[in-house]
């Protein structure tokens, strides 16, 4: 090999090795979005997702839903949602069905909700287990079914969402879906309060005034025996 050649190499080689030890990595891009520096991480997410990266294209895709060192940008955000959720990114996916549902960056449609939804419920995201629970409670897109909606509802809420168990609370204590349950509306509203949910709170006042203290004791035993197998 020439000494020219032999020299060309080597610049090439020191180039490839400068753009391997400046290119800031996505946990750098973590560490910076976690400290408020929207710019700094929108420019290592934007250069992760355009290689490829679908953790950092769904990060690109909530900074411009919700203005994040961008302006906010419902087509960009559903262009970057969509390359995180056709790379089986579950939380891109339950993004993309909210915003069909809502008809955010494009015409309202339910069918293309409950399409992203069920292919992050698949996947087991609690949260899009919850959107399926309400489509099917509301009659949203779809025929009104409080028994869907129930079994959607108990999956998210045995994930831990205070959201799904407080909705599991109402509907056994109103009987929709299921025949009606002091015991099991006062065990899932309790767990929900205990995980900080204000709103469950409120329900179990109300709901307490009506049940006898025997119920009351055994619904919380079993709501503590469940906080204690599924730590926060």
């Amino acid at each position: 090999m020439s000494n020219i050649l032999k020299i060309a190499a080597l610049l090439a080689l020191v180039i490839i090795s400068w753009n391997l030890l400046s290119k800031k990595s996505f946990d750098e891009g973590l560490i910076a979005y976690r400290s408020g520096d929207y710019e700094t991480a929108y420019d290592i997410f934007i250069d992760e997702a355009e290689s490829g990266n679908v953790n950092a294209a769904y990060n690109v895709g909530y900074m411009y839903k919700n203005s994040l060192a961008v302006d906010q940008d419902y087509a960009q955000a559903i262009k970057w949602f969509k390359e995180a959720g056709d790379g089986g990114h579950a939380v891109a996916q339950n993004e993309l069905g909210q915003m069909a549902k809502n008809g955010e960056g494009m015409p309202v449609d339910y069918d293309e909700a409950m399409s992203w939804f069920l292919k992050s419920a698949d996947q087991g995201y609690f949260g899009a287990q919850f959107n399926i629970g309400q489509m099917f409670y509301q009659g949203t897109g779809v025929e009104q079914s409080y028994e869907q909606a129930l079994s959607w509802y108990i999956l998210a809420a045995g994930q831990g969402m205070t959201a799904a168990q407080r909705s599991l609370g109402v509907m056994y204590k109103l009987g929709q879906g299921t025949v009606p349950s002091n015991l099991y509306s006062f065990m899932w509203l309790y767990i929900a309060k205990e995980r900080g949910d204000g709103p469950a709170a409120e329900f179990l006042e109300s709901y307490s005034k009506d049940m006898d203290v025997d119920t009351v004791t055994q619904a919380i035993t079993l709501a503590n025996q469940w906080i204690a197998n599924h730590p926060a």
